[in-house]
């Protein structure tokens, strides 16, 4: 097993130190958590750091399951203004498609990249004039640990517009949890 780290670009030595660490640890089964908290620990520093950095591959955006699925009182009557059935599965995923595309505003991004085949993943939230915000970086065996991770914390991830973190049947099933079955 490699213990080859990428050169980072940051001007802070010290978090490319840490998350360099971090990365053999995971690799050698060692526990990260101490890493980790001082790596998110001190909020500014590490968005300096990630504003410094040029996290790589793709943004995949994310949405809260829970505001996704905040259906009104009046589903049934919009369902027919669009003439869909609301027992339709191919209706609910066009509603929760054409919902989801209406809240993007709204939306935050996890960026991942790698070292040395280890998958980095950050957070990130545009908070308006004061720009982004990057936080809860974490380490995982690959982006689909990180995309589980995230949908386990409630969030649904979109790449091109497409979700990657949940199947059709599971977004179907979370809006018939949470919006024909109350």
């Amino acid at each position: 097993m490699s213990n080859k780290n990428v050169p980072h670009i940051s001007a802070d030595r010290e978090i490319d130190d840490l998350i360099n660490d971090a990365v053999i640890k995971f690799k050698n089964n060692k526990s990260i958590e101490n890493c980790l908290l001082e790596i998110n620990g001190d909020e500014n520093k590490f968005n300096c750091w990630a504003s410094d950095m040029e996290l790589g591959e793709k943004d995949y955006v994310l949405l809260e399951s829970v505001d996704v699925f905040l259906i009104p009182e009046d589903i049934s009557e919009i369902f027919e203004d669009y003439g869909m059935d609301l027992k339709s599965d191919a209706d609910i995923l066009k509603f929760i498609a054409s919902h989801i595309k209406d809240e993007s505003s709204f939306w935050e991004s996890a960026i991942y990249y790698k070292i040395d085949e280890i998958c980095i993943g950050v957070k990130c939230e545009i908070r308006g004039q004061n720009g982004p915000h990057f936080s809860d970086l974490g380490i995982y065996s690959s982006k689909e640990q990180y995309f589980k991770s995230l949908a386990d914390a409630s969030y649904i991830c979109f790449l091109d517009g497409t979700v990657v973190s949940h199947t059709s049947s599971d977004l179907i099933s979370m809006f018939k949890k949470n919006g024909t079955e109350k």
